[in-house]
Formats: C-alpha cells, structure tokens, sequence
C-alpha cells in the first residue's frame, strides 16, 4: 500500500498469514490518510491465497510470503509484473528448547546424533519450508536431515 494512493471504497487485501499483524498496523495509517475507504483483509497460506486468486477471488493487492508464488502468479497472468514490488525480506533461525543442553550455533548442529526432531514448515506447501531446504541444500545437510525433519 504506497503512500499518497486516493482511494474510495473497499481495498482487499490478500496477505501471508505471516503479515497480519505488519498489515493491519498500516491499514489503520491507510484508512486514516484516505477517508472512505476500508481495508479488507483475507490471511493464509500464499499458495491458497493463489488458488483463490486464481478461481477468482476478487483481489486489489497480493502479498505473498516468497517469490515463487508471486513468479506462479505473474506467469498465470493474475498481477501485473509491472506492479510487484519486494518490501520485505526473511532470515532463517535455528531455535532450540530453552532447557536444551546441547550446543546449537550452526546448521551443521543439526547433525548431532542428540537432534532427534527438527520441526520445519513443509517445503511443498508453505514458503518457510522452501526457504529451510534450499538453506540446507546449500550447506549440504538436507539429504542427512530429512529423516529427522517434522512438518
């Protein structure tokens, strides 16, 4: 939502279950600098919030959580390239039980035979769980680290 947009009406918004709470602190800024309009909000998955889009969910602005999704959508026509922008950016985290004992400073961690279950999101469905495998990929764990993946 860009500063100085003059709207009217309703404005449907559909976000990344991960924005609700960024989105609806600035839809309050938004409906106070243009009177008359309403900020209507439909949260998920960004790959259901694609589907919908594209079965015909009437929709002013989508943000998703990673760009394939958006690359899904521009290439099945549904926003116009020239109007996507990145306004956000993620970083991964490695979190661990607060009465864990064991030392956790890097991915290779990970591999300790005292890591039973790593809780990630599941890469098929969700963008965290892309953004965790090819992090894994990259450092060359995920082959190893599948077994104890949990999604």
């Amino acid at each position: 939502m860009a500063h100085g947009w003059v709207c009217a009406g309703d404005l449907t918004v559909s976000a990344a279950a991960s924005l609700t709470n960024a989105f609806k602190e600035v839809a309050q800024s938004f409906e106070k600098q243009n009177p008359g309009t309403k900020v209507l909000f439909n949260f998920g998955a960004s790959g259901a919030l694609l589907q919908q889009i594209s079965k015909g969910a009437p929709v002013d602005v989508f943000a998703s959580a990673d760009q394939e999704t958006m690359d899904q959508a521009e290439q099945q026509g549904l926003i116009l390239a020239s109007g996507r922008r990145n306004f956000v950016s993620n970083s991964l985290v490695l979190i661990q039980p607060i009465d864990s004992v064991l030392p956790l400073t890097s991915l290779k961690d990970l591999t300790q035979t005292g890591v039973q279950r790593i809780a990630i999101g599941n890469p098929a469905s969700v963008p965290v769980g892309r953004y965790t495998q090819h992090a894994l990929e990259g450092a060359k764990l995920w082959t190893a680290l599948q077994a104890k993946a949990v999604n």
